[in-house]
Parts: structure tokens; C-alpha cells; sequence
């Protein structure tokens, strides 16, 4: 995916939504901002981070419940579809 931008008289760029969405990094997320040859700059989380947006996207309850209870139903819905 290619996307423009352009750097402020601040130095500030802005990464586009598209972008931002792809990789779900959301506001106030750190990046690490390397120089390489050519020209390219990289940008990536910091390793803090990335844990932080790891466990943000874990939810409350019984994942391991949640999981047993839609194979369940995957095996019951299989099993209806063989009766028929």
C-alpha cells in the first residue's frame, strides 16, 4: 500500500487513517523512528507498546469457555447438516 503525506514546519507527518488502521495503532501509541540507508525510515512500536496493544485487545470473561462453546456449536451445526 502506497499513501502521501507531507512534514509540517514542525517536523510533524501524519500516517494516514488507512495506514493507522492496517497496523491498529491508535493514539498515543510510541514508535521507534530508524534511519536507513536510502533515504527509508522505519517506524515501529516499541516493545512496551506492543505488549500494552497485545493485552488491550484481549477481552474480560472465559476465552478458553468462549472457545469450547463455538466448537460445540460448530460440531452440533456439522452434525445437522449430515442428518439431513
Amino acid at each position: 500500500m502506497i499513501a502521501t503525506t507531507h512534514v509540517t514546519t514542525k517536523g510533524q507527518i501524519v500516517i494516514p487513517k488507512r495506514v493507522r488502521e492496517l497496523l491498529h495503532w491508535r493514539p498515543g501509541l510510541k514508535l521507534e523512528v530508524e534511519n536507513r540507508d536510502g533515504g527509508v525510515v522505519w517506524l515501529r512500536p516499541q516493545a512496551d507498546d506492543i505488549i500494552d496493544q497485545a493485552f488491550g485487545c484481549m477481552r474480560a470473561g472465559d476465552p478458553l469457555g468462549d472457545l469450547e462453546r463455538e466448537h460445540l456449536a460448530e460440531i452440533g451445526h456439522d452434525e445437522h447438516k449430515r442428518r439431513r
